[in-house]
């Protein structure tokens, strides 16, 4: 899941840039969250949450989204941020904290997809890991980040991912070993879950877009701690 933060000062100017937004990857049928923001602080106070998109007004009251994006690079050198304002003339001091875009006011729909491209090549070389599994007599390369859950039975792996359901030889202990443990989780013997595309917790089951599945006692607890760190 792609991880947006928003931060500007005008309501109407977070509604219009969410929804090109939205569109983007809805259409590309990428998961994202989007978290919003009107001050600078509330933003900063969030900044573990791990962002890999933050958007800047520079023109803000109290700090202004420059100094937003300095403090912002104390912490996180890798999040991808866009300055989003009407002050051309600050352009030159996105090279200052390595913005990797500068979109001025008001936003037009192809220049932001244009950005949102660029963003998602950077994010991607980085933040994936790939897998190679047998499948009848062809070899399939899969991404971790279009996982959305690996089910076990018997001795054979099914893997339910984006793009189709794909199955092999193996056991959930070895790809357990392949993957991020911060963005895979057992929820119980049977089943190894991207975090990513958890969409709630209901007691004892798992809600996936396309799934419901059964969390064990045994594993509730671990599982759940790491669903809520990955929020």
């Amino acid at each position: 899941m792609i991880k947006i933060g928003i931060l500007d000062d005008s309501q109407d100017a977070i509604n219009e840039l969410e929804s090109y937004i939205d569109k983007f990857f809805s259409e590309k049928e990428i998961p994202f969250s989007i978290d919003k923001f009107t001050q600078g602080f509330n933003l900063l106070d969030n900044i573990k949450s791990k962002y890999q998109i933050i958007f800047l007004d520079i023109d803000m009251p109290g700090i202004n989204g420059l100094d937003v994006a300095r403090k912002i690079r104390e912490v996180d050198s890798s999040v991808l941020i866009v300055f989003v304002t009407n002050m051309a003339g600050c352009a030159i001091n996105g090279y200052e904290v390595a913005a990797i875009d500068f979109l001025v006011k008001p936003i037009k729909e192809q220049q932001l997809y244009f950005c949102l491209s660029r963003c998602l090549d950077k994010i991607e070389n980085i933040n994936y890991k790939k897998i190679t599994i047998k499948t009848g007599d062809k070899y399939i390369v899969i991404r971790d980040d279009k996982i959305i859950y690996v089910e076990v039975r018997l001795h054979s792996l099914i893997y339910h991912t984006v793009d189709g359901d794909y199955e092999t030889y193996g056991t959930l202990k070895e790809l357990e070993s392949l993957l991020d443990e911060k963005k895979f989780a057992r929820c119980n013997n049977c089943y190894l879950v991207n975090l990513n595309f958890v969409e709630s917790i209901n007691g004892d089951l798992c809600n996936l877009k396309n799934a419901k599945l059964p969390i064990s006692r045994n594993k509730k607890k671990a599982f759940v701690e790491k669903f809520m760190k990955n929020i």
